[in-house]
């Protein structure tokens, strides 16, 4: 008997990493033990809804650069909010506009 194939899995429960149980994989998808008469249940090995990575330490990687994304963003739209606000702060009524 082979050992099972094990796969990390992020973003089905936020920001939580699980350890997965797979009965076989490809290049692009790993397949999952399924449920009633299902035998298998592929899925992708990056969707949007989850990712399947080799070890754990990529799993806890991947979410890194994807909080240090998130946080870059942000400070991007908050720079974006700040230079906004104080235009219109700065903002003068122009003459003969009641």
């Amino acid at each position: 008997m082979t050992a099972p194939l094990i796969k990390y899995r992020t973003g089905w429960l936020g920001d939580a990493i699980e350890k997965v149980e797979c009965t076989r994989e490809t290049d692009k998808c790993v397949y999952l033990a399924g449920r009633g008469k299902k035998v298998e249940r592929r899925e992708a090995k990056r969707a949007e809804f989850a990712q399947y990575h080799d070890s754990w330490s990529d799993a806890r990687e991947y979410l890194r650069a994807n909080a240090e994304e998130k946080r870059d963003d942000a400070a991007t739209a908050l720079k974006q909010a700040e230079a906004k606000l104080a235009a219109l702060i700065a903002m003068k009524q122009p003459r003969g506009v009641a």
